[in-house]
């Protein structure tokens, strides 16, 4: 398992944090901003405040923003907690 950050020269000027991992010979892409986006896209669409959802997850308030705004990673764990209350198979 390796992990190494995107050159700033093929970064977008944005707060976007990329990371490139190499994993078994494949290569991904992790872009935190876009994921973030996803999780609330998806936490509106089921009519929750981001306090619901926080408790839910059973996370702070502060740490779900921060996610959602892509200041922040996600785990593993919070994945697949979200994808059992999402119901949604391409999460």
């Amino acid at each position: 398992f390796h992990t190494t950050a995107i050159p700033p020269s093929i970064q977008p000027a944005s707060r976007r944090v990329y990371s490139r991992t190499q994993f078994g010979g494949c290569h991904m892409i992790y872009d935190m901003a876009a994921c973030g986006n996803r999780i609330k896209a998806l936490r509106r669409k089921n009519g929750w405040t981001q306090v619901v959802f926080a408790e839910m997850l059973e996370m702070s308030h502060s740490n779900l923003r921060k996610l959602e705004n892509g200041y922040q990673g996600i785990t593993i764990e919070s994945l697949i907690t979200m994808r059992e209350l999402f119901k949604h198979g391409n999460f």
